[in-house]
């Protein structure tokens, strides 16, 4: 859904939002709150200092927000203020509109959910549970550990589609033979 939401940005100001908002967790208040001078394209870091709790926090950003902050930098044209000039209804509204556009259930596209794909993604993609917990701005691990939950989730959804024919094996070589019948045997706890 990313990547649809991404190719229904129709300016580099969405675009740059839909990247910093999957590579990097930003709360979107905190994503509102940033300057242009809290932004380094050199080390691909930002300086969140408006975080929820009040600490400053680093977090880093890939090659898709690189490429659009470096664009959407040089064409605004700001060397210091508010990287974004939007409220956060504006930022909400910005994200129903290009989740319409792109074909996605609006109700499933807020900065939040975002969030929640950012942490998912990394925990995915072999990220550990203290570093995601310190680029989210957690205070109490296990606040994170709640995306391990969402992750076993679909874990046991693509094993199961994956396995799904061993029914259909066994049902086709002893559904002949009634002795083999499991249904009827008692299931014990191991």
């Amino acid at each position: 859904d990313v990547k649809k939401l991404f190719d229904a940005s129709r300016d580099i100001v969405d675009k740059t939002i839909v990247a910093l908002l999957f590579e990097t967790g930003l709360r979107a208040q905190e994503l509102l709150s940033l300057n242009v001078e809290d932004v380094n394209l050199e080390s691909r870091e930002i300086i969140v200092r408006h975080a929820k709790f009040g600490d400053e926090r680093i977090v880093f950003f890939g090659p898709l927000s690189y490429e659009t902050l470096k664009i959407y930098m040089y064409l605004s044209n700001k060397k210091e203020g508010k990287l974004f000039d939007l409220t956060y209804s504006g930022l909400y509204k910005r994200l129903k509109t290009l989740a319409s556009r792109a074909g996605v259930d609006p109700s499933k596209v807020r900065p939040h959910v975002m969030r929640h794909t950012f942490a998912t993604e990394a925990l995915k993609r072999g990220m550990d549970l203290i570093t995601l917990q310190n680029l989210l701005g957690h205070k109490d691990i296990k606040t994170t550990q709640i995306y391990i939950h969402l992750l076993k989730e679909d874990i046991k959804k693509s094993y199961e589609n994956a396995f799904s024919q061993g029914l259909k094996i066994w049902e086709s070589n002893f559904s002949k033979h009634r002795e083999l019948d499991s249904s009827k045997l008692p299931v014990e706890a191991t």
